[in-house]
């Protein structure tokens, strides 16, 4: 099973953009496996940088309210960040030091741009007995994880993300 979806800056009323392109991405099932790929065309005639991801959402318990989820994702350092935006270079943090194992996902708040990204990712539902494998491209080396808690709160949503990128946010200034 498969989907494909296409974007044509030209056919769009209203872009902020100075150059124009397509985004070509397919989605595939292949029995336990999702394929997502992501293709960024200039169709201008000038060169244009381009960055891209995926912004997958996961939720924190699956069959067992009870559980947390575990996550093991190899970065070698994170971005001091302001409102989102690195602003400055990235370093060893806690945070890349402890997704080099298997560690408890937080459940205190954090929004983060991670550098240094292997490629690789597995979060794990022990309650639920139930795993998830990304395998990112190689230029996919930054991970954004968001786990966002309720406002005003130290309590977890039942949500979370983690976002294989090409590039840090804001890449481009």
């Amino acid at each position: 099973v498969s989907a494909r979806f296409a974007f044509d800056s030209k056919n769009a009323a209203d872009i902020n953009w100075p150059w124009s392109f397509q985004v070509i991405s397919r989605y595939e099932i292949d029995g336990p496996t999702l394929i997502i790929a992501l293709d960024v065309i200039n169709t201008d005639s000038r060169p244009m940088p381009a960055g891209c991801g995926i912004h997958p959402y996961y939720m924190r318990s699956l069959w067992s309210s009870s559980e947390n989820p575990t996550l093991l994702a190899p970065v070698a350092n994170e971005y001091p960040l302001l409102k989102g935006i690195p602003t400055g270079p990235a370093a060893p943090s806690a945070l890349s030091r402890s997704l080099t194992s298997e560690s408890p996902l937080s459940t205190t708040a954090v929004d983060t741009v991670l550098g240094g990204f292997a490629g690789k990712s597995v979060l794990r539902w022990p309650g639920s007995n139930a795993s998830l494998t990304m395998d990112a491209s190689s230029n996919q080396r930054h991970l954004v994880l968001f786990t966002p808690s309720i406002p005003g709160t130290d309590k977890p949503l039942s949500f979370f993300a983690l976002e294989p990128q090409s590039m840090a946010n804001n890449g481009f200034n």
